[in-house]
């Protein structure tokens, strides 16, 4: 079995984008500031805010935090955000998901599409959804780097997705549909069911729901899920559970996490596609 290492990939894909910013800055331009705007004190949610700060401050991009209270009225938050997003120097915005409250949804389309790189504004999930996308989603993108580099062909094989969010489970499946993979989505997948599948692709967000032995031997195993356990993030795979009989398995944390975020900056960057040979051929040394 091979556990894939998103932090060791993560730091090629740093060298990728700290080049292109010089490339940028050599022009006379500017990339101008990522805005992260959070509501509410969920605990993934800082988590990860965390870690998007702490990348775009390794990599020298300007990136800005701004955390509103959720016991704001809808209409305090939309005047807010609405303000935030009318800098003309805030070239990309990421409004954290979950949002607190199902009534706050329509703010992700305040979110001018050209910005939107998390690809969750309405019209951009159109055009996504329509294959005429602008940019793909971090998730899409993040998965497609892991299959290129570890040579999986995905053409004719069974798979499954669990879990149907509009960050990963949806758009990965679109993905998934667009290669001619036989396609199974699970929104409702109850512990100990087995799982007969060339690859699994795990986005509940539910920690330790699936068991290395319900999964068929030589399976590949993406795992995005992603939750809080007494204060550690857990993913939907128990790591506890013997995988020796996996193919390859990217765990959570420490597996797409990372990725993820590089390809929402890749996204912000304005770096649309690396394509196959450049995924397998960035070096490993990066600058220091």
């Amino acid at each position: 079995m091979n556990l894939f290492d998103g932090k060791t990939e993560a730091k090629k894909l740093d060298l990728l984008i700290i080049k292109n910013i010089q490339k940028i800055k050599d022009s006379g331009k500017s990339i101008g500031r990522l805005l992260i705007i959070q509501i509410g004190n969920n605990e993934i949610s800082k988590k990860y805010v965390e870690l998007k700060l702490k990348v775009c401050s390794k990599l020298g991009i300007a990136a800005d935090h701004v955390s509103l209270s959720d016991s704001e009225s809808d209409d305090a938050i939309y005047h807010q955000i609405h303000g935030m997003l009318s800098s003309e120097d805030v070239t990309g915005v990421i409004i954290q998901m979950p949002l607190p409250r199902q009534s706050l949804n329509n703010i992700i389309n305040l979110i001018p599409p050209n910005k939107d790189i998390d690809v969750l504004s309405s019209k951009n999930q159109f055009r996504y959804y329509s294959n005429d996308p602008v940019i793909f989603p971090p998730a899409v993108r993040a998965l497609k780097y892991f299959l290129d580099i570890n040579d999986i062909d995905i053409r004719n094989k069974n798979a499954c997705v669990i879990g149907n969010g509009n960050l990963v489970g949806r758009p990965v499946a679109h993905f998934f549909k667009l290669n001619r993979v036989n396609l199974s989505v699970i929104d409702n997948y109850v512990q100990g069911e087995k799982l007969d599948y060339h690859i699994v692709i795990l986005s509940a967000g539910v920690p330790n729901l699936v068991n290395s032995s319900d999964i068929v031997t030589d399976a590949v195993v993406v795992d995005f899920g992603t939750s809080m356990v007494d204060g550690k993030v857990n993913g939907d795979l128990d790591l506890k559970s013997d995988m020796s009989h996996l193919k390859i398995v990217s765990p959570s944390p420490g597996g797409m996490g990372p990725l993820v975020i590089r390809f929402l900056i890749l996204n912000h960057t304005r770096i649309y596609d690396i394509g196959k040979y450049v995924a397998k051929n960035i070096p490993t040394k990066i600058y220091e």
